[in-house]
């Protein structure tokens, strides 16, 4: 009895990573309804940080940024160190005008090491729009942080703590 069920596990595994690779393939053509079912699919044979990544990136495409802000969690939550999720999920905080969640993220991407391009930092500010410009001021302010994170070594007192980072 119970070699058969380690026999529908593996099967399982199997077909679940074979809908995450056809979600690949769709999502590289550009299907997005399809690449989202397929990934829903596999997520439901196996949870993974991957489908929960491509999935939310479906979702985007589909221009459901709630539902990817769930999924990108999702993929955080079983895999907390993954930087693609944390910057998928700053990028659409920014969009959606959620600055905390932005700094949140940014500041969790700072310490797991991973560099964020000029690029990327600019945009996330340009995309930050709130009834007020005191958002926008605090976004600017966690970013210069994370600048100052990388370039001396240091945290600013009373922003991401204080004393030397390892």
């Amino acid at each position: 009895m119970l070699a058969f069920a380690g026999l529908a596990l593996c099967a399982d595994s199997r077909k679940a990573q074979r809908e995450y690779e056809q979600g690949i393939r769709l999502e590289q053509a550009g299907h997005w309804q399809e690449a989202y079912e397929a990934f829903s699919a596999s997520l439901g044979d196996e949870p993974t940080a991957a489908a929960y990544l491509h999935r939310a990136k479906t979702q985007l495409a589909l221009n459901l940024p709630d539902k990817a802000i769930d999924d990108l969690t999702e993929a955080i939550r079983l895999d907390p160190k993954n930087p693609d999720a944390l910057r998928w999920r700053s990028e659409t905080y920014a969009k959606l005008g959620n600055q905390r969640g932005v700094i949140a993220d940014l500041t969790a991407l700072f310490d797991l090491g991973v560099e964020t391009s000029r690029s990327i930092r600019n945009e996330l500010l340009r995309g930050t729009s709130g009834p007020t410009s005191t958002g926008r001021r605090r976004l600017r302010k966690g970013i210069r942080c994370g600048w100052t994170i990388r370039r001396r070594g240091r945290a600013r007192p009373g922003v991401f703590g204080s004393g030397k980072l390892s």
